[in-house]
This record gives C-alpha cells, sequence and structure tokens, in this order.
C-alpha cells in the first residue's frame, strides 16, 4: 500500500494553510502524496466532483462555497475517498443533515497543529482503520451532541 500514490485535495481560502499542508506533505516517506491544493472554494467542489480523491481536508467558512459542499461534492464522486473538515469552532458548525450527507471522517481544529494534522493525515492516507475509526466515533458524537443541542432551531 505504501507505493501506491493517493491524491489529495486541500482546499482553504487561506494560501498559508495551504503551504503548511504542501510543507507536511514534503515530510512524508511512508506514502507517495499528489497534492492539490485549491484557494477557490468552488473551483475546489468543481474539482471533486470531476475527479477521485483519497482524501479531501476543506476548510468550512470560505467565500464560494462552504467546505460542506466541498466534501458532498467529494463524497458523491467517490464515496471511498476520506473527508476531513478544518474549522475553528468546536463544534459542528452548520445543520446536522449537510453534515451527515457529507459523510466526514473527521474534523479538525484551527489553528491547526502541525503534527496532529501530518498525523491524521498518515493515519487516513495509509489506512490505519483503528485510528480511522475513532476518528469517525468523534465526529458521531459531534454531531450527535449538536443534534440534541440544536433541536432544529440550528446551533448558536
Amino acid at each position: 500500500m505504501g507505493s501506491d500514490r493517493r491524491r489529495v485535495l486541500v482546499v482553504d481560502d487561506v494560501p498559508e494553510i495551504l503551504d503548511l499542508v504542501k510543507g507536511l506533505v514534503r515530510r512524508m516517506r511512508v506514502v507517495q502524496v499528489e497534492l492539490v491544493t485549491e484557494v477557490n472554494s468552488a473551483r475546489a467542489k468543481l474539482l471533486a466532483s470531476q475527479q477521485p480523491f483519497d482524501l479531501v481536508l476543506s476548510d468550512f467558512r470560505m467565500r464560494q462555497v462552504d467546505g460542506i459542499e466541498v466534501l458532498q461534492a467529494a463524497r458523491d464522486a467517490n464515496p471511498a475517498g476520506r473527508r476531513i473538515l478544518m474549522t475553528g469552532y468546536n463544534e459542528v458548525p452548520t445543520e446536522v443533515a449537510r453534515i451527515q450527507r457529507a459523510q466526514i471522517d473527521a474534523y479538525i481544529q484551527k489553528p491547526l497543529k502541525s503534527q496532529e494534522l501530518l498525523q491524521l493525515m498518515l493515519d487516513f492516507l495509509q489506512g490505519n482503520q483503528p485510528a480511522i475509526e475513532a476518528c469517525q466515533a468523534h465526529a458521531r458524537s459531534l454531531e450527535r451532541s449538536a443534534l440534541e443541542e440544536s433541536t432544529g432551531l440550528g446551533l448558536t
């Protein structure tokens, strides 16, 4: 599995975040990555809908479309791919139904911690099932909490 090239799309309208991820990918020795970065979320959504990516890492709040739309397009194009949402919030940042349709595998909080992001990406790209399942369980827990708190009125 280590010799296979993994396609990764990273979407954020802050170029410095893309630079951070580029630096992390350069440090990866155990997995080959074809990295695609995009600052324009509408272009990223189109890319994700037209090409299969093994991993899509998207910011939530962006100018054109939000990260949920990008991840939903990625899921529609490649249900087997993994999806990570970066957010500055400590909870699910939008309606739970939208989140559930995108089937997000993990959430990562901003400001990003380089080592945490690197390990998360490696776990997903190398198919580390226990780590992936732990991330997914945590994501479902966050979503359940958000659903209970929202009572249909959205999150505060």
